[in-house]
Order: C-alpha cells, then sequence, then structure tokens
C-alpha cells in the first residue's frame, strides 16, 4: 500500500474511533411514552445508561422541565449504589439524583425512572389533541444529564390514541400493526437531544436516495409540490455540506397558534422539521424550506457545547445554504434580492438591510461571541450569513464544499468549538485566514466606501478611500456608459486608500463599487433609510426580548421624535410595531388604535402592509367586530397582491373568515 493510501487509511479509521467514543459515550436511553392528548399530558418511564467518569460522584443533575412532576429514580448499576435514588430540585428545571452510596468512579450508571407532565406550553413544546409537539434541545421533556454529553442514543416506544401517529428522532421500526394499536418505535443511533411530533396525520411518502414523507394535519393538494421542492434542497445542500446524515427525511405539521405560542413557525429536529399550518397553505417557499433543511446538519448534526458560535454554527450556516440554494436553482439575481432587502415572503429582517438597521440603531455585536438573545439570532441570520458567503468566494466554492463536508463527516453529533470550525476552514484553504476573521466575526460593523474616478480617453482611473477600521476585500468596479456598454473589473481594497485604473472603451456615464452586493457594505441607498427607522428597530428589538414595560416607552419616544416629511415610512412601522406589544397583552382595544394609526400613516411600507392588515384582522375577531374584520380582510388580500401575492398572509386572513 502507497504511503499516501496508509494515511488515508490511518485518517478513516481515526474518524471512525472518534465516532465510536462519540456514542459510547453518550447517554443510552430506552424510553416509554404514554401520549395522553386530550390531557395536555404524557407519562415516561424507562432507563438510562450514563457512561463512566474518572472520579467517585456524590449525585447527579439531570435537566427535567418544570412541567414534569413526580420523578422517581432508582439506581440499577453500578452495584454498590443500587436502590431507590432520593432527588431534589436545585433549581428551575435541574433536579440532583443522590444515591444510597456515592457512585464509584470508572463504572458506568444505570438509572431506572418515571415521571408525568406537560400540562403547559414551552419552548417547542406541546401537548393536545390538535397536534402535539417536542423537542429535547429547547424543552427538557425527558431527563438528561446537565454536566457532561447530554445528546443520548438508545430506543424510544410512544404509546398514542386510536387514531394519532407519531414521529420522533431516529428511524421507524414499527409494523402496521403496531401502528393501528397506535404503538410507535424508533432508534436513535447518532447521538442526539429526542423529538416528536403527534396528531392525526395523512401521511403521504416519497420514496428516493434520501426517502421524504409529509405529515399533515388535514390533506394539501400542493403536497407533491412541497415534497418535490424539499428532494431538490436536500440534493444541493448534500453538496454543499457533506451526505444527509439521516435515513430519511420528513415535513411535519403543527398548529399555528400552538407553535407561536411554543416560539417558532419553523423547527428542525434530526430527520423531520416542525412547521405550522400557514406555512403549508402557500407556494412552497424555497428559502424558508432550505434554511430550516439546512438545520438538519447545523444545529442538529453539529453542535457547539458554548455559546461561543452557536449561533453563527446553527443559523448563520442555514442561512448560507438557504442562499446557495436559491443562486443555483433561481440565479444570481434572486440571490441578489436575498441578500440586499431578503426573499420574497420570507423574513425580510433576515437581509444585508436588515443588519444595517440593527446597526442604525445600535444593536450591533462581534458575530463570534453573540449572546442568546432575538437579536443574535437575527445578527446570525443578517451578517452572519453573508459574511459565510464571503468567506466561501474567498476560499473558493469547491474548496469550501470540500472542507465543510470533511468537517461535518468528522464532528457528527459531537461537541466542536467554533475555532476549532474556524481552523478547520483555514486548513482545507491551505492558507491565513486571521484577517478575514478578525474582521468580520470579531468586531461590528460593515465597510462603507467612497469613490472618486475621472476619464482620460480611453483610461479611467478611480480612488476608493474608507474610514477606519479598514476592510481588506476584493469587489467588484462596474463601469456604465453610452449606448448600454457596460464593463466590469474587480480590485482588492486595503487601508486607508485604494488607486485603480482600467481600460474603457466607452464615454463614461457612472461608476458603481460592488453593484451586486457581493460584500456587505453601507450603501447610500440603505444608510438614510436605516438610520430614520432607527427608533422603530430599537424599540422593536425590547419587544422581541419581552421586555413590554421598555418597548412601551420606546415606541412612545421614538413616535414623538418622527421627522416629516416621513419618506420611510417610520411613524407607520411605529404604530404597527406599538400595536404588536398591545397584542402580546391582549390589551385589543389599543392594538386597534395602534393599527387604524398605522393604515392613517402619511407613508405606508408595502412589504409590511399586508401584515398589518392580518393583525387588524385578527384583533377584530376578538373583539367580534365584523366591520373591522371584513375590511381588514380585503385589505391585506390587496396589499398582498400588490405585493406579488408573496407575503404569506393570504391563506391566514381567509381563515378568519
Amino acid at each position: 500500500m502507497s504511503i499516501a493510501g496508509l494515511m488515508l487509511c490511518f485518517a478513516f479509521n481515526a474518524f471512525a474511533a472518534q465516532q465510536i467514543d462519540s456514542i459510547n459515550n453518550a447517554p443510552h436511553y430506552n424510553l416509554a411514552i404514554r401520549l395522553f392528548p386530550e390531557k395536555h399530558r404524557l407519562e415516561a418511564s424507562g432507563t438510562v445508561r450514563l457512561p463512566a467518569t474518572p472520579t467517585d460522584r456524590n449525585s447527579i443533575k439531570l435537566l427535567l422541565s418544570e412541567m414534569m412532576s413526580d420523578l422517581r429514580v432508582e439506581v440499577i448499576a453500578p452495584n454498590v449504589s443500587v436502590g431507590t435514588a432520593r432527588t431534589e430540585k436545585v433549581e428551575s428545571g435541574v433536579r440532583e439524583v443522590h444515591p444510597l452510596r456515592p457512585f464509584p468512579a470508572g463504572e458506568s450508571i444505570v438509572l431506572r425512572f418515571s415521571y408525568a407532565g406537560g400540562e403547559g406550553i414551552s419552548t417547542v413544546f406541546y401537548l393536545g389533541a390538535e397536534g402535539s409537539f417536542a423537542g429535547g434541545l429547547n424543552t427538557a421533556w425527558y431527563p438528561y444529564p446537565r454536566d457532561g454529553r447530554a445528546q443520548g442514543t438508545g430506543t424510544l416506544q410512544f404509546s398514542a390514541p386510536e387514531g394519532f401517529t407519531v414521529i420522533a428522532t431516529g428511524s421507524r421500526r414499527n409494523s402496521s400493526a403496531m401502528e393501528a394499536r397506535g404503538d410507535f418505535r424508533f432508534e436513535v443511533a447518532r447521538p442526539t437531544f429526542f423529538g416528536f411530533a403527534a396528531g392525526r396525520y395523512t401521511v403521504t411518502r416519497r420514496g428516493g436516495t434520501v426517502p421524504v414523507s409529509a405529515y399533515l394535519l388535514r390533506p394539501r393538494p400542493n403536497i407533491n409540490t412541497y415534497m418535490d421542492g424539499c428532494l431538490r434542497i436536500l440534493n444541493l445542500l448534500v453538496q454543499e455540506f457533506g451526505a444527509y446524515p439521516y435515513g430519511e427525511f420528513a415535513l411535519v405539521e403543527v398548529p399555528p397558534e400552538q407553535a407561536g405560542r411554543a416560539g417558532f413557525s419553523g423547527a428542525s429536529i434530526d430527520g423531520f422539521i416542525l412547521a405550522d399550518s400557514p406555512s403549508f397553505d402557500e407556494e412552497f417557499n424555497l428559502a424558508y424550506y432550505a434554511h430550516e433543511i439546512g438545520h438538519q446538519w447545523w444545529g442538529n448534526l453539529i453542535r457547539t457545547p458554548d455559546i461561543r458560535g452557536s449561533y453563527m454554527l446553527g443559523e448563520g450556516m442555514a442561512q448560507y445554504g438557504a442562499l446557495r440554494v436559491i443562486e443555483t436553482l433561481e440565479g444570481e439575481r434572486a440571490a441578489e434580492t436575498f441578500r440586499r432587502t431578503g426573499y420574497p415572503g420570507y423574513a425580510a429582517d433576515q437581509s444585508g438591510f436588515g443588519y444595517l438597521k440593527q446597526a442604525a440603531a445600535g444593536m450591533d455585536h462581534r458575530l463570534s461571541d453573540l449572546p442568546g438573545s432575538p437579536v443574535s439570532h437575527l445578527l446570525a441570520n443578517s451578517k452572519g450569513f453573508l459574511a459565510f458567503d464571503l468567506l466561501s468566494r474567498t476560499v473558493g466554492r469547491d474548496r469550501f464544499r470540500r472542507t465543510l463536508g470533511d468537517f461535518t463527516r468528522r464532528y457528527a453529533s459531537q461537541p466542536v468549538t467554533w475555532d476549532e470550525f474556524l481552523k478547520a476552514i483555514e486548513n482545507g484553504a491551505g492558507r491565513d485566514l486571521d484577517w478575514f476573521y478578525a474582521q468580520w466575526f470579531e468586531r461590528t460593523g460593515a465597510p462603507e466606501w467612497q469613490l472618486s474616478w475621472q476619464q482620460r480617453g480611453r483610461s479611467l482611473s478611480g480612488v476608493v478611500t474608507q474610514p477606519p477600521p479598514f476592510y481588506q476585500t476584493v469587489i467588484e468596479v462596474q463601469v456604465e456608459g453610452d449606448n448600454c456598454r457596460q464593463t466590469t473589473q474587480t480590485i482588492e481594497i486595503r487601508g486607508e486608500r485604494t488607486e485603480f485604473t482600467m481600460p474603457v472603451s466607452f464615454l463614461v456615464q457612472s461608476v458603481v463599487l460592488d453593484a451586486r452586493f457581493l460584500v456587505l457594505h453601507w450603501a447610500s441607498e440603505y444608510r438614510a433609510e436605516a438610520m430614520a427607522l432607527a427608533g422603530y428597530t430599537k424599540a422593536n428589538g425590547k419587544r422581541t426580548e419581552g421586555k413590554l414595560d421598555e418597548a412601551h416607552e420606546a415606541f412612545r419616544q421614538a413616535l414623538e421624535g418622527v421627522r416629516m416629511p416621513d419618506a420611510y415610512g417610520a411613524r407607520f412601522m411605529l404604530e404597527y410595531g406599538w400595536a404588536r406589544v398591545f397584542i402580546v397583552q391582549k390589551k385589543w382595544i389599543e392594538a386597534k388604535t395602534h393599527l387604524e394609526a398605522a393604515l392613517a400613516s402619511p407613508s405606508r411600507r408595502a412589504d409590511q402592509l399586508p401584515f398589518v392588515y392580518l393583525q387588524l384582522a385578527r384583533v377584530a375577531k376578538q373583539l367580534n367586530d365584523t366591520a373591522t374584520l371584513r375590511r381588514a380582510i380585503d385589505g391585506a388580500l390587496t396589499a398582498d397582491a400588490n405585493v406579488g401575492g408573496c407575503s404569506g398572509v393570504a391563506s391566514q386572513v381567509r381563515a378568519l373568515r
């Protein structure tokens, strides 16, 4: 065997050993769950084997949601600790298990446990006859270790009422006879957080390299379009990120009201995504589903144990995958729209302009260590994915793909740090990238360039200046002239001042830097708008963080400061945002007052107008105001049509009739 062959074999064996070690060191469960959706309750029992540690332990701390009660634990192994354990609630969501005698070093621990509960709603968790869902990463609906490895393997067995179907993490091991009895079994081979959904589902399955299924609460005539779209996305993301990590993929419908109260409209769990009903009622949104499917790799398969880099390795990379899907399937023009102002019908603020609005409002932060907050989620999905796209083009698309594929294979279902990710990209690139990481991940802001130019005969010369801190990057210079003639050249910008010359064969009329917005930057057309909307952006940030008293005051102060003429619809957005605070508080009359004030504003934003009418319709429904309800529904449908029917509100507002 050649030296290269020996090295490849060694690397493969090292990766395989790493994977086996990861599985052996993960908690292993045999978990039985009885679901009682009508009672908003589950009852669970089972065993878990925890790996040995090098030191004795007097206790183990387990995470288990406050909604779960009656936790009983018995130690099965090791022999010296066997017996009924004492459990103690030491802090919210944390139970400490005290054995009769300490757990000795070097021996694995087996616990038998039982508990019940679930009568409530939490992040990605709800039990009910309308449809149930649970994400273990978001809400600890089953007990797992607080310290050390929390992601587990094992067997999940569900018992559900007649007519209910269960989908869960892992490979299905159900026979038709089992399903008819309401019994469902899943084998989880990769360490992960367990999740499930249950409902009176209509199930459609499609074979293929990656089998795709849809679990719907009611049949949809467009479901084949959705499944085809998911297959196209999966095929493309396999090229970008490496092999699909699970045996099959499923779309799972969840009730919208309960999903909204649980904090999501879409959520990714190993092997499937949860999507609320409106997501299935509109045309298939390529960016939305590409992002959620991207989480099958980033956030599910690849996770960091630290807050540092967690948003970027989850949200940022999933959003980067969505951009690659859009560019490949719909072309560069659609990708440019996504980069600039967001994909139609998808979250508009998850874009370059969305980031610039955050920055203008003083709500910026380094991408490398984003803290846990809704603002961080937005920063990763706006500036973050654009930084990854630029990194990909800096490294080279093919090199970046190969590096990501190697990375997801090597670190599948294992804890990995942000710094290990950056080092892997640098190794794959074969060159130093510290300069890139420093300017895009370790500091706030975005570049802003000033251009001056002059033409002398067949030569164009120009100077690009930028204020500190300086950015190093390659950008396009687009030159347009008479008779619609055009030429483009790339230049590298470094430092405060960059000079360039280029040949031209026509009379130059305009010169534009980065006309396709390939590099996130302060474009002149965005600064004035971002600054005009800064008051709204800041106040709305308080709302999304749940700081409602501060949000009320911020909206009040910002409205007092609106300047006329209000070219960018600041008053419109502020009245709308303030109404949403009252909606959260179920103060329907106050909400209606501010929604009507938004609609009466001198300048209204067309992209947000459908949503204002939708909220007005919902408020009118609460107030039994039929006249306002009819007017709001008609307004929403008209406003949606005016933006190309892609806002996603049409089906939601029709359901209110």
